[in-house]
């Protein structure tokens, strides 16, 4: 989910500036506020009713009069920004400006800035914010007053990094840095590098609305770009650049597509579960014909199987056909060395443990390709005998309590390579497969874990990493392992016939118990492309 950073995550701090120097003795109460956690600064808003802050004289600097900022708004309290480089300091008595605290709290501070002998206050701007019917004109004169005057006040601070507006629910400014765009509009701060801001322009003669594609060759695009003219209302943001053309984004549109959104929301939502969670979930089943005839049953199919990484369908009559059936219903099949369809016996017809009676780890499959099948699906056609029970792992959850309890194990496992390795040497078969790529792998923004390659039978010699970071690999590896093989971390199902499992291959991990007498199941791989371009089709996030 995306985080949005509030304005106002402190106590409201009442404090009292007062000013000693003699002649002057105006002093007014004001409420401190801690800036957003990540952003600079100090907010000090005066009384409500104040139509402007009762600021001594003496620190009213000539170009940052706060009668000339006082913009036809009687109605919203104004914020001082502080600047970034104007530290805390504790108050002494000696001190000629002081805050004083209000609320009985222990500590006092005040900010202290030397220039030219002078107190900082004596640089402070006041900014009164844009009310809603302001900024829905604002081309209007006064309007044009408030942006020159936010461009000074940039000019003689260049450490501020924002600019506050009214208190709303969806208030918004910005700052016109040297190298990027800044925003604050819902209490997000957004940046945004000015290639990026040309480069994604919606008008019709850079991007193809009809195809989604772009239009605009980015190569043309100059590198130390920026826009001549900003202008913002209640729902837009417009950028003019110095060939005239005028780009207009939606701020909803930027809030979505902004890295700061993207860094604090999963690419794919999920719930990450052992064997009690996932119990406890009761997650219900779809049948064979509601999977098949109604959007409804394949949604909730999808919505089930993108979130806990497996989802069952029941009532499928014991064919290899109508599975088959039940595959396409969601994605290509993606036809391998093992072909499209294929038929799991214990008959050793293929080069590979899976085709015997023993036990088989948890693992993940295909992980000697370079890209492991996106999903693969169980249905056991026919079992006379003992055991073969289904073991399922999710290697997500696993991985997640390895990241909270040793994050150097983590990420030794996400940034050390491992080949893997499938030789098939028998009766017609000839088959020699190698991919590459850590064990754990995240996306680089946001840390999500997107999949796992996981399969200790088919790991090849280690020789892509130093003798120094073996044993450090080995022991994050053994973390891991332990983890997935804690008996709570492992869910057991028995397939029966009528009963088909789908399993996310880059997530859940399988295995089996070991069992007795004739045991026959079919399935096949499928494409995780095709699979997420139907789930979000039917308005799923994937």
């Amino acid at each position: 989910m995306q985080r949005h950073l509030s304005p106002y995550p402190s106590p409201r701090l009442k404090l009292k500036l007062t000013c000693q120097q003699a002649g002057h003795s105006q002093s007014s109460h004001y409420s401190c506020l801690q800036a957003p956690r990540g952003m600079p600064g100090i907010i000090v808003q005066p009384p409500v009713n104040t139509k402007r802050p009762q600021l001594p004289s003496c620190c009213a600097h000539s170009d940052f009069n706060y009668e000339k900022l006082s913009i036809q708004n009687n109605k919203s309290a104004g914020f001082l920004i502080v600047p970034e480089h104007l530290g805390f300091q504790r108050i002494s008595k000696d001190q000629q400006h002081h805050c004083e605290d209000l609320t009985q709290r222990p500590e006092q501070y005040c900010r202290k800035h030397t220039t030219e002998g002078k107190m900082w206050c004596t640089k402070l701007a006041w900014l009164y914010p844009l009310t809603r019917a302001v900024v829905g004109n604002l081309l209007t004169k006064g309007t044009k007053k408030q942006v020159r005057l936010y461009s000074r006040f940039h000019r003689a601070f260049p450490s501020v990094r924002w600019l506050s507006t009214a208190p709303e629910a969806d208030m918004c400014s910005w700052v016109l840095h040297n190298d990027h765009f800044e925003l604050l509009y819902s209490g997000s701060c957004m940046r945004f590098n000015y290639v990026w801001l040309r480069d994604h322009c919606r008008s019709s003669s850079c991007f193809n609305s009809k195809t989604n594609q772009r239009s605009l060759d980015t190569a043309s695009v100059e590198l130390d770009i920026k826009p001549t003219q900003v202008r913002v209302d209640e729902t837009n943001l417009y950028l003019t650049w110095p060939d005239g053309h005028i780009t207009r984004y939606g701020l909803e549109w930027l809030m979505q597509n902004c890295y700061e959104g993207q860094k604090q929301q999963f690419v794919q939502p999920r719930v990450l579960w052992n064997a009690k969670i996932y119990n406890e979930a009761d997650i219900p089943t779809v049948s064979f014909l509601d999977f098949l005839e109604t959007k409804e049953g394949l949604r909730n199919f999808l919505e089930n199987f993108l979130l806990y990484g497996i989802a069952f369908v029941d009532d499928v009559p014991g064919t290899r056909e109508d599975t088959e059936r039940v595959a396409t219903r969601i994605s290509h099949i993606r036809e391998t060395i093992y072909g499209k369809m294929w038929d799991l016996t214990s008959d050793f017809s293929r080069g590979d443990t899976a085709y015997t009676k023993l036990a088989l780890d948890r693992h993940t499959d295909t992980t000697y390709f370079q890209e492991p099948c996106g999903m693969q699906l169980f249905h056991c056609l026919r079992h006379e005998g003992t055991g073969g029970r289904t073991l399922l792992v999710d290697g997500f959850y696993a991985a997640d309590q390895v990241r909270q309890r040793s994050s150097e194990d983590f990420d030794l496992l996400c940034n050390v390579p491992m080949k893997h390795e499938y030789i098939e040497n028998v009766v017609g078969r000839n088959n020699h497969m190698v991919g590459i790529g850590p064990v754990l792998n995240v996306y680089p923004w946001n840390k999500e874990l997107y999949m796992i390659r996981y399969n200790n039978y088919d790991r090849a010699v280690i020789n892509t990493v130093p003798y120094d970071v073996v044993r450090r690999w080995y022991a994050a590896h053994r973390t891991l392992t332990n983890e997935l093989r804690k008996p709570e971390n492992e869910l057991w199902v028995k397939l029966k016939p009528g009963k088909v499992l789908f399993v996310d291959n880059w997530r859940v991990l399988h295995g089996r118990e070991s069992f007795t007498g004739y045991r026959q199941l079919c399935g096949c791989y499928m494409t995780r492309d095709d699979i997420l371009n139907t789930a979000r089709l039917l308005g799923l996030k994937g």
